[in-house]
């Protein structure tokens, strides 16, 4: 049976404090992040995801933060499969995980029925890599559908991202990854610590109030037009708070102030159905 791994949980609303409370903590106890965010994992989303600054990214490690393009589909799945390896891999080298965010999707996903795959393999993943620049997407999907047929049933053909990674499950262990899914095993996670942050609510709103301003007059509306160039309208990112909202307004469909003040009530809203989750359906599992 396989160690267990100690991490810590930092959770709460948007706007609540929970990046700077972790990179305090992170320093007392030799900690590396693993964000639990599900905008972040964006590239070159920086200003309307509230992305941590270079600076604090270079003073303590993040996992899960930049991993793929605006214009790619990611779901819990592909999510929990990945964060779980980051998990693996700070544990090894004799440091504790901090997991910390607010989509509670994202924490189900770690805490809740994910099973423990093995490491990406660098080399398996250029071989497979290849294929699909050689073959398509469509060979790479068949391949799929001979070693591990349901799994080929659920992860559509264009999400090449799990589909490699279905196949590296198989080669790597002999077994496909829709059976490893449905084995139940119990959490190889030990909550040492758990932080839910819950400021006072007029705070949290003033906060969300003061970043939403921040983040426009830091040139959201200049990063939403480079990504609609070089992305597309209907690129799964630009269909996240803020964004839209800064689309509708570079389309000339609703004035600049209006746009900040529609993302300030959004925001507010969003911060209360996270906070109605992790007071009834999160803490109690965390």
């Amino acid at each position: 049976m396989k160690e267990k791994i100690e991490v810590i949980v930092i959770c709460g609303p948007t706007a609540s404090g929970k990046t700077a409370m972790a990179i305090d903590l992170a320093a007392k106890v030799r900690g590396e992040v693993v964000s639990v965010d599900s905008v972040q994992i964006y590239r070159h989303m920086d200003i309307g995801t509230a992305k941590p600054p270079r600076s604090v990214l270079d003073a303590c490690r993040h996992h899960m933060i930049n991993i793929i393009d605006p214009d790619q589909r990611y779901d819990a799945a592909d999510y929990g499969d990945e964060a779980m390896s980051a998990i693996g891999d700070i544990a090894a080298r004799g440091k504790t995980p901090l997991l910390v965010g607010g989509a509670g999707l994202y924490f189900k996903a770690i805490l809740e029925g994910f099973f423990q795959g093995p490491k990406a393999d660098p080399l398996l993943r250029s071989r497979l890599e290849a294929e699909l620049t050689e073959q398509g997407p469509a060979a790479l999907h068949a391949h799929l559908c001979r070693i591990d047929a349901l799994s080929a049933k659920n992860i559509h053909i264009n999400n090449v991202r799990r589909v490699i990674r279905a196949i590296e499950v198989f080669e790597k262990t002999g077994v496909p990854m829709s059976v490893l899914r449905k084995e139940k095993v119990s959490s190889r996670l030990i909550i040492r610590e758990k932080i839910f942050l819950d400021p006072p609510r007029q705070q949290l709103y003033a906060d969300i109030n003061e970043r939403t301003d921040r983040m426009f007059n830091d040139g959201l509306l200049r990063e939403t037009a480079g990504l609609l160039t070089r992305y597309g309208q209907y690129a799964p990112g630009l269909g996240v708070l803020g964004y839209r909202e800064a689309i509708l307004c570079l389309t000339g469909e609703m004035r600049e102030m209006e746009a900040r003040d529609l993302v300030k009530k959004r925001t507010r809203n969003y911060a209360k159905r996270q906070l109605t989750w992790f007071r009834h359906q999160a803490l109690a599992s965390l």
